[in-house]
């Protein structure tokens, strides 16, 4: 069984992408249409529920990512770019919540569908982003297999990366970026249909964990009102 960068780029990840797709429609049919309408509670006058951002993708090529909105202000929307932190506040209670699942993620079943994307695989990042954690990193060895590791296959919907940033969100911890790092390398060297399919298998309960860790988060914090700068 191939495995590892070879597996990312070969037809049995399109397969198994293709497959995945197919298993996550009914879900996706109930979530796109909840994440729409909430989404339409963030907008702006002029502005869609729907948002489109760059990304890197295979090869380090840029892709159009989609996205529902989940605050009152993104980055595109600004001159100066505004890093999300753990717990924004751009947003209110809701909006944190639905970042912390991942339901503004949903709408990038689209991307899978096109090719853009795989439904496992490491996160999609700004390509800015990338550049200024590897620039940032202590340990240059670590940074530069990390960013070789962006080069293989394509970026994923869900991943090991992806449970460990949505549960530090939970949890309101801003873990170090060294942690994200180590889980997209790992992920490329095991990478296989086998570790794959486990992942995916996983997937409804570390959604499930994150929806019950959001819960408590809405609990304990009231909903902030929209900041001035939000209104730009």
């Amino acid at each position: 069984m191939i495995s590892g960068p070879e597996y990312l780029a070969s037809p049995q990840k399109r397969l198994h992408d293709i497959v995945g797709a197919i298993a996550l429609t009914a879900p996706a049919l109930v979530a796109m249409p909840v994440s729409a309408g909430l989404a339409k509670r963030y907008c702006l006058p002029g502005q869609s529920p729907v948002i489109k951002q760059k990304r890197q993708g295979m090869n380090g090529q840029p892709f159009t990512i989609y996205k529902f909105r989940t605050m009152w202000e993104t980055n595109q929307d600004r001159d100066v770019p505004q890093h999300s932190t753990v717990i924004d506040r751009r947003t209110d209670a809701l909006g944190n919540t639905l970042r912390m699942i991942g339901a503004d993620e949903s709408a990038q079943l689209f991307n899978v569908v096109r090719g853009d994307m795989s439904v496992i695989g490491i996160r999609p990042m700004l390509p800015r982003a990338i550049r200024r954690i590897a620039a940032t990193c202590p340990d240059r060895g670590l940074a530069n297999e990390w960013l070789q590791a962006h080069h293989f296959g394509k970026p994923g919907i869900w991943g090991p990366g992806s449970s460990i940033a949505h549960m530090s969100m939970a949890r309101r911890e801003q873990r170090p970026a060294e942690h994200q790092m180590r889980a997209d390398i790992d992920y490329v060297e095991r990478a296989s249909l086998t570790h794959d399919t486990k992942l995916f298998a996983a997937m409804p309960l570390d959604i499930a964990r994150l929806a019950l860790t959001a819960a408590n988060y809405i609990r304990l914090h009231s909903e902030p009102e929209p900041t001035a700068s939000s209104e730009v």
